[in-house]
C-alpha cells in the first residue's frame, strides 16, 4: 500500500537572491525513547528547485509518495493514521545554493555555486488538511518557525 502525503515547509534566506537546487529532506527522530541513536523516519527527494530573495520567506508543498514500512517505519505512519503528531522531530535541508550576483563588470551577473546543509529542530509532523482532492487545503494547519543551523552550526548529534 502507497500513502500519498503533501509536506510543507518554508525556507527564510538572509542570503543573495537565488535558488536551491537538487534538494534532499531527511526526517529524522532525535528523541526517540526507544533507539540509543537518532530514526530516520524519512527521506525524499524535492522535484523542483525552490528559488529564494534575500531575507523572505518563501513556502515549499510538494507531494510525496511513500509506502509505509518501507519508506516510513511503522510506528510514525500509525501515529499519523491515528490523527496523533510526532514531535521532537529534525528536519535536514541539503542540497546545492547557487546565488545570483549583478555585477557592473561586463560578465552582468555572477553565479555561485556551493553545497548547503541545515538543520531545524523541532519540528512537529501532523496530519490535516484534506487530501481528497488534486488540491488539498492546507490553511487549518498552525505553522510554527522552528530554528534552523547550517551544518557548521549544528550539535554533534546530527
Amino acid at each position: 500500500m502507497a500513502v500519498r502525503g503533501a509536506v510543507g515547509g518554508g525556507v527564510r534566506a538572509g542570503a543573495p537572491s537565488g535558488e536551491y537546487n537538487n534538494v534532499t529532506v531527511r526526517l529524522t527522530d532525535i528523541t526517540s525513547a526507544s533507539s540509543a541513536s537518532p530514526t530516520k523516519i524519512a527521506e525524499f527527494d524535492l522535484p523542483l528547485p525552490i528559488a529564494v530573495s534575500p531575507r523572505m520567506a518563501q513556502e515549499t508543498i510538494v507531494m510525496v509518495g511513500m509506502t509505509p514500512g518501507e519508506d516510513v517505519p511503522m510506528r510514525y505512519v500509525r501515529a499519523l493514521f491515528e490523527g496523533r503528531s510526532v514531535e521532537g522531530v529534525e528536519l535536514m535541508l541539503s542540497g546545492v545554493f547557487a546565488s545570483h550576483v549583478t555585477t557592473t563588470m561586463a560578465s552582468g551577473e555572477v553565479t555561485t555555486r556551493y553545497p548547503a546543509t541545515y538543520y531545524c529542530w523541532p519540528v512537529t509532523i501532523a496530519v490535516g488538511g484534506s487530501s481528497s482532492s488534486s488540491s488539498p487545503d492546507y490553511t487549518s494547519f498552525v505553522v510554527t518557525d522552528a530554528p534552523c543551523m547550517d551544518e557548521s552550526e549544528a550539535p554533534a548529534i546530527v
